[in-house]
């Protein structure tokens, strides 16, 4: 199994020849990265316009430290779409704004909200955080009733991407490599909130979710020579990018997929690809690897193997 590890400390590339015949999980983090690796090297060969690249994560994921590790594939331009949640969003400017802090999953609740800290599983989040969010989010929220109001998820999240002059920031890098970023439940979090309370002080606001279905459709359909998904997590975001799939019968043919669900979950958001596979969501030849660990885990090493491929 070492007899791969011709340098001292090992590289990435030696670490992951090493799980090559590892067996269980081991083997399938190996032919994960190299169906990233093959996916981005399609990409690279048949340029953009015809091969697809779509990332979907849950809202902890951004929350998390792989937000560095999803900025570095925005900035670099290595994929050509983004599906998350209204977290997943949020998530990524409320750390623009202030401190995340590490604490302990056993930390008692009762204590953290006296204390006014919220919580993401042991990453701890002060109040203060969400009211300079609010700061951010009032002028531009203001800019759009000035100029109409009619927003679309995506165009609104551009809209954020481009008011927050962050380096730090996936949306940011989003907006500026025009990658655009879906989320139909724009409106499931402290993002809903502030505009539901703004709309009180200035009426006129709408985001529109239903243009969105059609961009992301669109952009499945153009992906002529084939479409990757690399999906960290399950529920919406898997569902969102898998049904524009079938919808543009377009099955995506090159699949990894972390999650920590079961084998036996129903739905077409499950983690079990036959079931996708079945719906015509995925193609029945696709290369398609499932990780079923915690995304923080294992995502960062993917990357790795992508930036040394």
């Amino acid at each position: 199994m070492f007899d791969s590890w011709t340098q001292c400390p090992p590289t990435t590339e030696d670490f992951l020849q090493s799980m090559v015949h590892a067996g269980a999980q081991g083997s399938e983090l190996s032919q994960a990265a190299h169906v990233l690796r093959q996916a981005i090297a399609k990409r690279t060969m048949v340029g953009c316009q015809k091969y697809k690249i779509i990332l979907g994560f849950t809202s902890n994921m951004i929350s998390s430290g792989l937000r560095e590790h999803f900025l570095y594939l925005c900035k670099e331009g290595l994929v050509d779409a983004i599906v998350s949640t209204a977290g997943g969003v949020e998530e990524d400017f409320v750390k623009c704004v202030g401190e995340t802090y590490l604490g302990d999953f056993s930390l008692p609740g009762k204590d953290l909200r006296a204390a006014g800290i919220n919580r993401i599983g042991n990453l701890l989040v002060p109040n203060n955080n969400y009211a300079n969010f609010e700061d951010f989010m009032t002028p531009v929220l203001d800019a759009c009733v000035a100029e109409g109001g009619y927003e679309t998820p995506s165009s609104f999240i551009q809209r954020l991407g481009m008011a927050m002059q962050d380096d730090r920031s996936v949306y940011h890098w989003c907006a500026r490599k025009g990658i655009p970023v879906f989320c139909p439940a724009l409106t499931d979090g402290s993002m809903g909130d502030m505009m539901f309370f703004h709309s009180f002080r200035k009426k006129g606001l709408i985001i529109d979710v239903l243009p969105d279905v059609g961009k992301l459709r669109d952009l499945v359909a153009s992906a002529t020579e084939g479409l990757g998904v690399l999906m960290v997590g399950t529920g919406l975001p898997k569902h969102h990018v898998l049904r524009a799939c079938r919808m543009a019968h377009r099955p995506a043919t090159d699949v990894v997929l972390i999650t920590t669900g079961h084998l036996h979950e129903g739905g077409v958001s499950s983690c079990n690809p036959e079931v996708d596979i079945a719906n015509g969501d995925i193609h029945p030849e696709a290369n398609i690897v499932v990780l079923r660990t915690e995304a923080t885990l294992v995502f960062p090493i993917l990357v790795s193997a992508i930036m040394h491929t």
